[in-house]
């Protein structure tokens, strides 16, 4: 049963929260959303679009968009997944249904306009959101919405018409999903909390004279320092 993590703003980085927390992610190592949103790095900086003669001023980055974002924050975390995209409507829910049966789809852009368990949807329409699917069952799809909406369902046909995202700016092709997570390499602050540890038991070891304890240690240290260099290098 995937846990729901949401009532808040952040599609993408909620959703994101979710499908890592239910294939094996701890909550003392994974971020809280908000941490995940800034690693998206779409919080920086200001973005300007003209409509018609309206100016329209976004504070969101206007070199990334929430799809490049996931890729970029499942990175810098050390995680990996599939990504699927494209492709014959037919196909694309056919995916979807046998990826659910594995575990949390992380699916989106969606457009927030054919989202219709939400009030006053056709309102939001072209607005980007991310969702973690639960399943396909029969004719419709179940979803947990961060945006307060736990177990949400829509009608497939419904569901595809928001998930080819047509009217989403940021959206560079259909039916997109990423499924399959899993931890490719460890985490840089964990990497330094275990270096810690290492430190604090070697204090003690030291003190008391144990310099075969005290060296053990410190040959820890020095390998978990090559394990964070490797973390920190791109990938």
């Amino acid at each position: 049963m995937t846990r729901y993590g949401g009532n808040r703003a952040y599609s993408c980085a909620n959703s994101m929260y979710m499908a890592l927390r239910e294939s094996g992610a701890t909550a003392a190592e994974l971020p809280e959303p908000g941490f995940i949103e800034c690693l998206t790095t779409m919080p920086f900086g200001t973005l300007y679009l003209r409509v018609g003669r309206d100016l329209l001023v976004y504070f969101s980055s206007p070199l990334a968009s929430p799809d490049q974002g996931i890729t970029t924050a499942l990175d810098v975390l050390g995680w990996e997944c599939r990504e699927e995209r494209d492709g014959a409507p037919e196909a694309a829910l056919a995916r979807l249904a046998e990826a659910a049966g594995r575990g949390p789809v992380l699916a989106g852009p969606l457009d927030m306009g054919g989202l219709g368990y939400m009030p006053h949807h056709a309102q939001l329409s072209g607005s980007d959101h991310f969702v973690v699917v639960l399943g396909v069952e029969n004719d419709r799809v179940r979803m947990h919405d961060p945006d307060g909406y736990p177990y949400a369902v829509l009608p497939t046909a419904e569901f595809l018409r928001a998930w080819k995202a047509d009217r989403v700016r940021s959206a560079q092709v259909p039916y997109t999903m990423r499924t399959g997570f899993q931890q490719g390499r460890v985490a840089a602050a964990g990497l330094l909390e275990r270096k810690a540890r290492c430190f604090g038991e070697a204090q003690y070891a030291a003190v008391q004279e144990r310099w075969e304890d005290t060296a053990g240690l410190l040959e820890c240290i020095a390998d978990l320092e090559d394990a964070l260099i490797h973390a920190l290098s791109p990938a």
